[in-house]
Protein backbone atom coordinates (compact mmCIF):
# COMPACT_ATOMS: atom_id res chain seq x y z
CA UNK A 1 0.00 0.00 0.00
CA UNK A 2 1.26 3.81 -0.84
CA UNK A 3 0.99 6.17 1.69
CA UNK A 4 1.02 9.66 -0.44
CA UNK A 5 3.43 12.49 0.75
CA UNK A 6 0.07 14.66 1.41
CA UNK A 7 -1.31 11.62 3.63
CA UNK A 8 1.43 11.90 5.53
CA UNK A 9 1.55 15.58 5.74
CA UNK A 10 -2.26 15.78 6.75
CA UNK A 11 -1.48 13.39 9.26
CA UNK A 12 0.21 15.46 11.05
CA UNK A 13 -2.38 18.29 10.73
CA UNK A 14 -3.32 17.90 14.41
CA UNK A 15 -0.35 17.28 16.61
CA UNK A 16 1.10 20.07 15.02
CA UNK A 17 -2.13 21.59 16.40
CA UNK A 18 -1.73 20.36 19.62
CA UNK A 19 2.05 21.25 19.92
CA UNK A 20 1.29 24.60 19.15
CA UNK A 21 -1.88 24.68 21.95
CA UNK A 22 0.74 23.64 24.65
CA UNK A 23 3.46 26.07 23.62
CA UNK A 24 1.05 29.28 24.25
CA UNK A 25 -0.42 27.11 27.48
CA UNK A 26 3.05 27.20 29.12
CA UNK A 27 3.00 31.13 28.39
CA UNK A 28 -0.72 31.12 29.66
CA UNK A 29 -0.90 34.06 32.55
CA UNK A 30 -3.74 33.63 34.94
CA UNK A 31 -5.52 36.74 33.66
CA UNK A 32 -5.78 34.65 30.14
CA UNK A 33 -7.67 32.32 32.29
CA UNK A 34 -10.95 34.63 33.91
CA UNK A 35 -12.20 35.38 30.06
CA UNK A 36 -11.72 31.29 29.80
CA UNK A 37 -14.10 30.42 32.43
CA UNK A 38 -16.35 32.84 31.50
CA UNK A 39 -16.74 31.60 28.05
CA UNK A 40 -15.87 28.02 28.65
CA UNK A 41 -19.30 27.95 30.96
CA UNK A 42 -21.28 29.87 27.78
CA UNK A 43 -19.95 27.05 26.14
CA UNK A 44 -21.35 24.13 27.91
CA UNK A 45 -24.63 25.80 28.75
CA UNK A 46 -24.74 27.44 25.15
CA UNK A 47 -24.04 23.07 24.37
CA UNK A 48 -26.72 21.85 26.48
CA UNK A 49 -29.38 24.03 25.41
CA UNK A 50 -28.93 23.60 21.59
CA UNK A 51 -28.80 19.66 22.45
CA UNK A 52 -31.77 19.82 24.76
CA UNK A 53 -33.39 21.29 21.66
CA UNK A 54 -32.41 20.00 18.95
CA UNK A 55 -33.33 16.08 20.24
CA UNK A 56 -36.79 17.52 21.55
CA UNK A 57 -37.54 19.38 18.19
CA UNK A 58 -36.38 15.97 16.15
CA UNK A 59 -37.23 13.59 18.68
CA UNK A 60 -34.12 11.66 18.60
CA UNK A 61 -33.98 8.43 20.41
CA UNK A 62 -31.14 5.86 21.81
CA UNK A 63 -27.79 6.15 20.44
CA UNK A 64 -28.24 9.11 17.88
CA UNK A 65 -29.76 11.30 21.05
CA UNK A 66 -26.96 10.20 23.18
CA UNK A 67 -23.98 10.93 20.31
CA UNK A 68 -25.79 14.48 20.24
CA UNK A 69 -25.97 15.73 23.58
CA UNK A 70 -22.61 14.77 23.79
CA UNK A 71 -20.95 15.96 20.87
CA UNK A 72 -22.89 19.27 22.18
CA UNK A 73 -20.94 19.07 25.47
CA UNK A 74 -17.62 18.69 24.40
CA UNK A 75 -14.82 21.13 24.93
CA UNK A 76 -13.85 23.64 22.18
CA UNK A 77 -12.07 22.67 19.75
CA UNK A 78 -8.10 22.65 19.47
CA UNK A 79 -8.03 23.98 15.81
CA UNK A 80 -10.13 26.98 16.48
CA UNK A 81 -7.05 27.95 18.50
CA UNK A 82 -5.08 27.33 15.10
CA UNK A 83 -7.48 30.04 13.06
CA UNK A 84 -7.09 32.71 16.20
CA UNK A 85 -3.38 31.85 16.23
CA UNK A 86 -3.24 32.84 12.38
CA UNK A 87 -5.69 35.38 12.12
CA UNK A 88 -5.81 37.38 15.12
CA UNK A 89 -2.80 36.38 16.99
CA UNK A 90 -3.52 38.86 19.88
CA UNK A 91 -5.88 37.01 21.33
CA UNK A 92 -4.64 33.58 21.04
CA UNK A 93 -3.62 33.71 24.79
CA UNK A 94 -6.87 33.96 25.55
CA UNK A 95 -8.67 31.36 23.38
CA UNK A 96 -5.69 28.85 24.27
CA UNK A 97 -7.62 29.62 28.07
CA UNK A 98 -11.07 29.04 26.88
CA UNK A 99 -9.82 25.73 25.78
CA UNK A 100 -7.94 24.55 28.78
CA UNK A 101 -10.78 25.46 30.76
CA UNK A 102 -13.22 23.65 28.64
CA UNK A 103 -11.71 20.80 28.51
CA UNK A 104 -11.17 20.71 32.20
CA UNK A 105 -14.61 21.73 32.61
CA UNK A 106 -15.53 18.89 30.12
CA UNK A 107 -13.80 15.96 32.89
CA UNK A 108 -16.84 17.36 35.21
CA UNK A 109 -19.54 17.60 32.78
CA UNK A 110 -19.24 14.84 30.41
CA UNK A 111 -19.65 11.76 33.63
CA UNK A 112 -22.75 13.87 34.90
CA UNK A 113 -24.58 14.33 30.82
CA UNK A 114 -23.75 10.48 30.64
CA UNK A 115 -25.04 9.50 34.38
CA UNK A 116 -28.35 11.77 34.47
CA UNK A 117 -29.04 13.28 30.83
CA UNK A 118 -28.04 10.58 28.29
CA UNK A 119 -29.92 7.15 29.12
Amino acid sequence: MQVSSLNILGGMAIPLMLLTLGHSLAQIKFSDTRVGVVFAFAHVALGAAVAFILTSLFNFSGAMRGVLILQCLMPSAVSTYLWISIYRPQDAAQISGIIFISTILSIFVLPLALTYWVQ
